[in-house]
């Protein structure tokens, strides 16, 4: 499995035990990973045991730890997800408004986001609006995310798109109770901002601008409640 958390320790928890798990972290972006766990099988039932007994099934839950030991996601019993609703959505209608970042593009427009899809599952993707006509001209497909949200914290690592004089502007999404995500890399230029999804409120788009390539990677998150208090934080070093 993966995740893009940053983690630096994983433990899945199935039937109350807990197991850790073995990591192996993306050379390119540390903040990548992949983990498994070593744990042996449960012996499969007699032929006479099928078809599978209906109910609810337990999933595995995975729990994300940084080096200090402090709790940065959980996958909340979800283990999988088809990587093809992405495709699927392309044509799926907008769904809530478009989230509007008042940045500019190197293309010229400005920078927005959307969401399209379905009752089940839904895309976010970056698009350019034209300031002249107000067309909408999609750019990239961000995340493909199943519905209900699951409450995992930071999503997906982060997306880039190309900002003015050769700047990146750093995108991410957070799933959670958090009221507000401020971001930030090196340089005196840098900028943040965020926004609810108005179909899903707990969904946080958030982005950093004016950020120079070589230190793209650098680019960090913190999400805060309503109280001000730190309820995640997101670093892609």
């Amino acid at each position: 499995m993966a995740c893009s958390t940053g983690a630096r320790r994983i433990v899945a928890e199935a039937r109350g035990t807990r197991y850790e798990a073995r990591l192996a972290h993306w050379s390119v972006n540390p903040a990548f990973t992949v983990f498994w766990v070593d744990h042996p099988g449960v012996p499969l039932p007699d032929a006479t045991a099928y078809p599978r007994p209906t109910g609810p099934t337990e999933h595995a839950t995975f729990f994300a730890y940084d080096a200090a030991g402090h709790q940065l996601a959980t996958s909340g019993g979800i283990t999988s997800k088809r990587s093809d609703i992405g495709v699927n959505l392309q044509d799926a209608p907008r769904i809530g408004e478009l989230i509007e970042t008042g940045l500019r593009l190197a293309s010229g427009g400005m920078l927005v986001f959307r969401f399209v899809g379905t009752d089940n599952s839904v895309l976010l993707k970056a698009a350019g609006r034209d300031p002249a006509t107000g067309t909408v001209t999609d750019l990239k497909d961000l995340s493909a995310l199943h519905l209900p949200l699951s409450p995992a914290g930071f999503y997906n690592g982060m997306s880039d798109l190309a900002g003015p004089g050769g700047t990146q502007i750093m995108v991410g999404e957070y799933v959670g109770t958090a009221a507000r995500v401020e971001g930030g890399a090196p340089g005196a230029a840098v900028t943040s901002g965020s926004a609810h999804w108005s179909a899903h409120p707990e969904m946080i788009v958030f982005w950093v601008a004016n950020v120079a390539p070589a230190v793209a990677a650098q680019t960090g998150a913190v999400a805060y409640d309503a109280a001000n208090k730190i309820v995640g934080t997101y670093s892609g070093r």
